[in-house]
C-alpha cells in the first residue's frame, strides 16, 4: 500500500512538474541550450523561482520517517496540485519555441520520472513497506528534490541529452556539406563582426538581387546550425550566390561554420566590446572575428573596415578590399554625408575613380558604413553602379535596428533588437537632431560587455544627457549605470524616471509624450535578462 500510494503520488506530481517545464525550457532556449548560461540566469532569479509550493512537496517525504504514510500521500498530491495551480508563466517578449530539441526535452524528461518511478519500485517491492531505511529514504528525498524543483531538473534533462544532441547535430553538418559540395558553381560571403552584421547582409542582399539570385541565411541566424538548418531548408541549384551571417561566442565558433561553407569573399564589420562576458579580451574577440579571413582560398578576397582601427591595424595575408568614411586611402569611402528630410545622403568614391551619388532611407553613419561595404561586395561582383544606387535607394531599415515609425501619438526611433557601445552611440546621435521635438529615451542598457559593462553603460548615460529631454532606464539594478552616467552629464534629476521593465516604461511614457516627441527605444533585452 504504501509503495502504491508514492507511485501514485508521484505520477501525479510527474504530470503537474511536466506541465510547468515551459517556463525554465524557455529560459534555456534564450541562453542557447547552454547550461553555464542558464545556471547563471538561475543564480541571479534563485529567489524568484524558489517557492513554497514547490518546497512543501519535497518537505511531505519527512512523513516517511514517522510512519505517516498516508499523510505523506496527501500532502505530496494536494501541495502538487496547490504547485501547478499557482505557477505562473511570465509574459514573453521572445517568444518560446517548441523545435525538434524541445520536443526531445520534453519526452527525456517524461522517460526520466517513468524510470525513477520503476526504480523504487524494483529496488524497494511492495513487501517492503515496514523496512524503510535510510537507502529507501535518500532514495526517495532525490527523486522528489528532481521532480519537484523544475529549474534543476532543466538542466539535467539537457546533460542528459546532450550526446543525443550531438548526434542530430553532426548528421545536420553532415548533410549541410553535402548539399555544398554539390554546388560548385555557388559563391559564398561570409559576414561577421561584433555589430552590424546582420544589417550588413540584409543590404547586401538587397544590392546583389538587382544581379543574382541570392539566398541569405534569414533574421539573425548565425550560429552554425543556424547556417546548416538554411542550406538544409533554403538552398537551391538555382541560387548564384549565398550569405552567411556568422556569429561567434567563443574561439573555434567561425571557423567550424567556415569548415561547412567555405567562402570565397568576408567582410568583417567591425571590431568591439561586444560580448566580452565570452570573449574577456579585445585580442580574443578580433581573432575569433579573423578566423573568416583566415578560411578564406588564396584567391579569396577580405572586405575590411577600415575605420575600425582594430580591423585596420590587423595583419592580413589575404587580398583585402578596404573601405570607410571620407579617407581616399582606402579602395571605396564615403563622402558628404548629409542628412535629408527622407534620410540620408552621400557620394561613393573608389581608388579606381568612381564617384556615385546615394540616397538612402536609412539613418545614421553606421549605415552609411555598412552601405560602403556591400557596395564595395557588389561593384567587385559586376554590379554596375546604377544598379547599386537603384537598390540603396530602395533599402529599408531592418526590423528594430533604427527603424523610423510615425504614429498620431509620437515617433520612435526603433533601435531595439540589440545595443553595443557603437550602435547606441549612433543611436544617440541620430536622436539628437530632432531638436524641434521632446526627444525620449527608453533603454534598458547593453549586456555581455564582461567587466567593462559598467563603465561603457555609464559612458552611454553620459552621451545620453547631451542627446535627450527625458530618460526611461528600464531595470532597477540594471540602469544604475545609466543613472550615474546621466548625473555625471548634468542631466536634471527630475525628468529621469526609472522603471523596473518595459511595461512600465510603456505605462510612464503614456503620461509624458505627445505628438511632438520622438522616442528612442534602445535595445529590448530578451525575458532572461528581466527584472520583475
Amino acid at each position: 500500500m504504501y509503495l502504491f500510494l508514492y507511485n501514485l503520488s508521484a505520477v501525479i506530481f510527474s504530470v503537474c512538474m511536466i506541465m510547468s517545464l515551459k517556463k525554465y525550457f524557455h529560459m534555456l532556449q534564450l541562453n542557447s541550450y547552454k547550461n553555464s548560461r542558464y545556471f547563471k540566469w538561475l543564480s541571479e532569479n534563485f529567489s524568484k523561482e524558489l517557492r513554497i509550493w514547490g518546497i512543501l512537496p519535497l518537505a511531505s517525504c519527512f512523513f516517511i520517517l514517522i510512519g505517516q504514510i498516508y499523510l505523506f500521500a496527501g500532502v505530496f498530491v494536494l501541495t502538487s496540485i496547490i504547485w501547478l495551480l499557482t505557477f505562473k508563466n511570465t509574459p514573453q517578449k521572445k517568444k518560446f519555441v517548441i523545435t525538434a530539441r524541445v520536443k526531445r526535452l520534453y519526452i527525456t524528461s517524461a522517460i526520466i520520472c517513468i524510470i525513477l518511478i520503476t526504480l523504487v519500485n524494483i529496488l524497494y517491492p511492495y513487501d517492503c513497506v515496514n523496512s524503510i531505511d535510510s537507502n529507501m529514504f535518500t532514495l526517495f528525498i532525490v527523486i522528489s528534490l528532481l521532480l519537484n524543483i523544475p529549474f534543476i531538473f532543466v538542466p539535467f534533462v539537457n546533460f542528459v541529452n546532450t550526446p543525443i544532441e550531438n548526434a542530430v547535430s553532426a548528421w545536420y553538418v553532415s548533410d549541410a556539406k553535402r548539399i555544398i559540395s554539390g554546388q560548385s558553381s555557388l559563391t559564398v560571403i561570409g559576414i561577421t563582426g561584433s555589430y552590424g552584421k546582420t544589417s550588413n547582409k540584409y543590404i547586401l542582399h538587397r544590392i546583389l538581387s538587382e544581379k543574382f539570385n541570392v539566398l541569405m541565411t534569414p533574421e539573425s541566424y548565425n550560429t552554425t546550425m543556424g547556417v546548416v538548418r538554411t542550406i538544409r531548408e533554403q538552398l537551391k541549384p538555382s541560387h548564384n550566390i549565398f550569405i552567411a551571417e556568422m556569429g561567434a561566442k567563443k574561439r573555434g565558433d567561425i571557423k567550424e561554420i567556415c569548415d561547412i561553407v567555405h567562402p570565397t569573399y568576408g567582410l568583417i564589420t567591425s571590431i568591439g566590446p561586444a560580448h566580452l562576458e565570452s570573449f574577456k579580451t579585445i585580442e580574443n574577440t578580433a581573432a575569433a572575428k579573423f578566423e573568416l579571413v583566415d578560411a578564406l582560398p588564396d584567391s579569396g578576397v577580405a572586405f575590411l573596415n577600415y575605420s575600425n582601427d582594430i580591423i585596420k591595424n590587423k595583419s592580413v595575408s589575404k587580398k583585402v578590399i578596404s573601405y570607410g568614411i571620407e579617407n581616399n586611402t582606402l579602395s571605396f569611402w564615403a563622402e558628404n554625408i548629409e542628412y535629408v528630410k527622407e534620410g540620408l545622403t552621400f557620394t561613393l568614391k573608389s581608388s579606381s575613380g568612381l564617384e556615385l551619388s546615394l540616397k538612402t532611407k536609412l539613418l545614421g553613419e553606421n549605415n552609411v558604413v555598412n552601405i560602403t561595404g556591400a557596395a564595395s561586395i557588389a561593384l567587385t561582383l559586376g554590379i554596375e553602379p546604377e544598379s547599386v544606387a537603384f537598390a540603396v535607394s530602395k533599402l529599408v531599415p531592418v526590423t528594430h535596428r533604427l527603424e523610423l515609425k510615425h504614429s498620431a501619438a509620437y515617433t520612435v526611433i526603433d533601435d531595439a533588437f540589440n545595443s553595443n557601445p557603437s550602435g547606441a552611440s549612433e543611436a544617440l546621435n541620430v536622436l539628437s537632431r530632432f531638436k524641434d521635438k521632446k526627444r525620449i529615451l527608453i533603454t534598458p542598457g547593453m549586456v555581455e560587455l564582461g567587466t567593462k559593462e559598467y563603465e561603457l553603460n555609464k559612458e552611454f548615460g553620459k552621451h545620453a544627457a547631451d542627446c535627450c529631454d527625458i530618460v526611461i532606464p528600464v531595470g532597477i539594478k540594471r540602469s544604475i549605470p545609466i543613472v550615474e552616467g546621466l548625473r555625471e552629464g548634468g542631466f536634471d534629476e527630475e525628468h529621469i524616471h526609472v522603471v523596473k521593465n518595459l511595461n512600465e516604461a510603456l505605462e510612464k511614457l503614456k503620461h509624458i509624450a505627445d505628438a511632438d516627441s520622438i522616442v528612442l527605444f534602445e535595445n529590448d533585452l530578451p525575458d532572461n535578462y528581466e527584472e520583475n
